[in-house]
């Protein structure tokens, strides 16, 4: 899948990034399961480190000119232009949005989930209020560094959809708003059902399970042994 020795050499960079990547995503799990509240500040201080690191690691002079000449190379397969295309967009972020607000953003958000949690539990807006005003605070100059053209929003959204701007999400809602408030009108008038008529209608277990494997092999998934 892999042909050009350039993409090879900026995976093989890429790795120890995927690994502090991985990390950071099994640390965050952890913190929303098992972990007790009293270890958040350690935690939110070693995912504010990682996150740095990673920084640094995509910031490599070397991984930046390897990416600036995968960039020139004519016959690069679709696989691996989409690699570059991806690793640019997180090198804009990385070259854009200082070192302090990258490490400061990890610690706040970490720290704001249990604050959230445990206000949601006493029903205390005012224990995760301090948490999320410094969060506004610090997207706000994300949003600032990474530049947009017309709302500060579309800087942010394009971070999770690619290309995706307030005007695109504003023409989507426009039309699903009415249908859901309908939905919601009619729910609130008869009450939520306590049980769906589809739970008790039949069905050939066989060919479920064929449909679903199916479906796995389209997206990319290896077969099943659902038995």
């Amino acid at each position: 899948m892999i042909k050009s020795e350039v993409i090879k050499q900026i995976l093989e960079h890429y790795r120890v990034i995927w690994a502090l990547s991985h990390a950071q995503a099994v640390m965050g799990w952890d913190s929303e399961t098992y972990m007790p509240e009293e270890g958040i500040r350690g935690r939110a201080v070693a995912r504010a480190e990682i996150a740095q690191l990673i920084q640094r690691f995509m910031l490599d002079e070397k991984f930046v000119k390897l990416i600036e000449k995968a960039e020139e190379e004519k016959d690069l397969t679709e696989v691996e232009r989409g690699i570059v295309r991806v690793l640019k967009r997180d090198l804009k972020f990385y070259q854009r949005v200082p070192p302090e607000v990258v490490k400061e953003l990890a610690k706040v958000t970490s720290e704001a989930f249990v604050a959230w949690r445990g206000a949601k539990e006493k029903a205390r807006f005012d224990l995760f209020a301090p948490y999320l005003d410094k969060i506004v605070e610090l997207t706000r100059v994300v949003a600032e560094k990474l530049g947009y053209e017309e709302h500060p929003y579309d800087a942010l959204l394009d971070l999770y959809e690619e290309g995706l701007t307030s005007r695109d999400v504003e023409a989507i809602f426009s039309v699903l708003e009415p249908g859901i408030k309908s939905l919601l009108y009619k729910l609130e008038a008869r009450g939520w059902p306590k049980k769906h008529p589809l739970e008790d209608m039949p069905y050939d277990k066989a060919k479920m399970e064929t449909a679903i494997m199916e479906v796995l092999e389209l997206v990319g998934y290896p077969r099943l042994d659902l038995g």
